[in-house]
């Protein structure tokens, strides 16, 4: 195979078999914005010291959401 075929070997469609893939993503991103959720509220116990985390912490909880509904609508267009 040549260089340019090996290439868009990369970007080719997938088969069906990967579309579990896309769940277990969206579980793992799951679990962590929930951990995130559980750090962001303990920020709150000291919110003058902590308030540069608060605001770093909602950017990362809104950066996990958005992951996540991406990978579950990618396994919603697989199926």
């Amino acid at each position: 195979m040549s260089f340019v075929q090996e290439f868009n070997s990369l970007f080719a469609p997938m088969n069906k078999k990967y579309c579990n893939l896309f769940q277990f993503i969206s579980m793992f991103y799951f679990f962590i914005m929930i951990g995130a959720i559980i750090h962001f509220l303990f920020l709150f116990k000291d919110i003058k010291r902590n308030k540069n985390f608060i605001f770093s912490s909602i950017i990362v909880i809104l950066t996990i959401g958005i992951n996540y509904i991406y990978n579950r609508l990618l396994f919603n267009m697989c199926q």
